[in-house]
């Protein structure tokens, strides 16, 4: 189930640069942020595939914890399959610690989700609940900010009010 929640905190940064040819590179995460939670909310995983496609660098890379790496295709494959388990129903983002270098951009998300999915033991609805972490860093290509790397750094989730001790 982590392994879930990670890929669609994942998934949802990435379209967080849908919007960037803005001047204000704070104003295009904003703007990204309210395309993500309508997709998620639709749990709209093979929408969130393609968009993502288009705002990434060519060599971007999902990053977990655990130092595993995944290219955007590996993750695109595994977000639509995770897309599939579970109803979204509470979706906010919270950003902080922008830093900007020249043409590289570095910020902090917070994702707080809310999401409906059949429990693996009793096969009965649960809700879980999630707060995960993440850096994300930008360059700039022309006008564009491109997303080059997600590091996932902290998830705390819920299954039924209690705490999730393992993936689903």
């Amino acid at each position: 189930m982590k392994n879930v929640l990670k890929g669609i905190v994942a998934c949802s940064l990435l379209i967080l640069v849908a919007f960037a040819g803005a001047d204000d590179y704070k104003a295009q995460i904003q703007k990204g942020h309210d395309v993500v939670t309508k997709m998620a909310l639709k749990n709209d995983g093979a929408g969130l595939s393609k968009a993502l496609a288009g705002f990434t660098t060519k060599d971007f890379v999902w990053k977990e914890a655990n130092g595993t790496k995944l290219t955007l295709a590996q993750w695109q494959g595994m977000m639509q399959s995770q897309m599939k388990m579970m109803k979204v129903t509470a979706w906010k983002f919270a950003f902080k610690d922008f830093k900007q270098t020249g043409n590289t951009l570095t910020h902090m998300t917070t994702l707080s989700m809310t999401a409906t999915v059949k429990n693996p033991k009793t096969g009965k609805p649960s809700v879980v609940k999630s707060v995960s972490t993440a850096r994300e860093s930008y360059v700039k290509v022309g006008k564009d900010w491109k997303l080059k790397m997600i590091e996932a750094l902290t998830d705390k989730s819920t299954m039924d009010g209690k705490p999730m001790t393992g993936g689903m």
